[in-house]
């Protein structure tokens, strides 16, 4: 229904400077193919500004989506300007969203067999001789209830309780969490305009960082008072603590190391999979001498030797969520939260809106070579 409504308003919105534009041009002499050209400028430069900006959902974009609405309502405004009618206009561009979406967008990332298991972000093309990355499956060992309206954003263990940042402008918190009933024992807003994103522990001091703000909020681990602010370039997505350094990513393929008391750069790692670059690096787990990262809008974690920026491992979370339990959570509400627990040697992981968090470990189900 967003996208009928989306598609329906961009149509009316390329009326609005038709007439503008017509009565500026038709004052000045030109070619009739040339006047043709121009006037449908507005549609294209109108489709280009609108769809991004329309497409930001909780704060962040969905590229396929946004690809499928810009050449929906590029069509869909054409179609506009020659019929007038409003039905056709939004018939045809629904007919060019769906046909992008089915033909045209690449298909989100799931498991294959385990001999061809593609990484999610990452090209395909390099040679056989490449090292073998070992495919994980997490066996379930427990279940906790998870608040549904908790967009998680990062997620750590300590003493026996859960620290959640969710995410959302207007909705951004910093809580902690009672483990067997979910329920929220702490709480603080993050006020808007800021969108939380990951969370780490550095002795007794909770780092939350942002994603657009370019800031990094330190708040005392027992009041959750806010201590000191820090300044960074570029997004914010995921934070972990391995002991020395802070680990960082951005959405990219870059791990950047910090300094845990200064958060000054010390040093980046390119994170990479047969050669190439694995991107949309989401929340993090340091773990001993690797990395565990969410990769954005799949069901896959990525272990990344963070020496060398290598994965080693993929994590394949399919099977989680039931059939039914995904088709009742909304779009956006994908596998993202990762927390070690040292003691029992699991993993607690959950995903934004999710209504469960599962503690498993993880077993080894073979090991993968490029996809071909």
């Amino acid at each position: 229904m967003n996208e009928v409504l989306l598609i329906a308003g961009m149509a009316l919105v390329t009326f609005l400077p038709r007439w503008g534009v017509m009565a500026l041009l038709g004052r000045v002499e030109m070619p009739a193919p040339l006047f043709n050209t121009l006037k449908y400028v507005p549609v294209a430069v109108l489709a280009a500004i609108i769809a991004p900006e329309l497409l930001l959902r909780e704060g962040q974009v969905y590229i396929s989506l946004q690809n499928a609405t810009l050449m929906a309502g590029l069509v869909a405004g054409l179609v506009a300007w020659r019929t007038r009618n409003l039905l056709a206009t939004i018939g045809v561009g629904l007919l060019v969203f769906f046909l992008w979406q089915t033909i045209v967008a690449p298909p989100v990332a799931s498991a294959q067999s385990p001999t061809e298991t593609a990484v999610p972000g990452a090209d395909m093309t390099a040679t056989p001789e490449v090292a073998q990355i070992e495919l994980l499956r997490p066996v379930v060992l427990n279940t906790y209830p998870h608040d549904t309206n908790a967009f998680t954003q990062g997620l750590l263990l300590h003493e026996g309780v859960f620290y959640e940042s969710t995410g959302r402008v207007g909705f951004s918190t910093l809580r902690k969490v009672e483990i067997e009933s979910g329920e929220v024992l702490q709480s603080v807003d993050v006020p808007p305009p800021v969108f939380a994103e990951g969370l780490t522990l550095v002795d007794d001091r909770l780092i939350q960082i942002t994603w657009q703000s370019n800031e990094a909020y330190v708040y005392d681990l027992e009041t959750f008072e806010k201590l000191e602010t820090f300044s960074y370039e570029g997004e914010g997505w995921g934070i972990c603590y391995d002991g020395e350094s802070l680990w960082m990513s951005d959405g990219s393929n870059i791990l950047t190391e910090r300094d845990p008391v200064t958060f000054e750069v010390l040093d980046t790692v390119e994170v990479l999979a047969w050669e190439q670059p694995v991107t949309m690096l989401n929340e993090l787990e340091c773990v001993d001498d690797v990395v565990f990262a969410n990769i954005w809008q799949t069901d896959f974690i990525v272990r990344i030797d963070k020496a060398t920026g290598t994965v080693t491992g993929l994590v394949d979370g399919s099977e989680l969520l039931t059939v039914e339990q995904r088709q009742e959570l909304e779009p956006g509400a994908v596998l993202n939260g990762i927390a070690w627990n040292p003691e029992d040697e699991t993993f607690y992981l959950t995903g934004k809106l999710w209504p469960i968090v599962f503690e498993v470990q993880l077993e080894s189900a073979g090991m993968l070579s490029p996809g071909r």
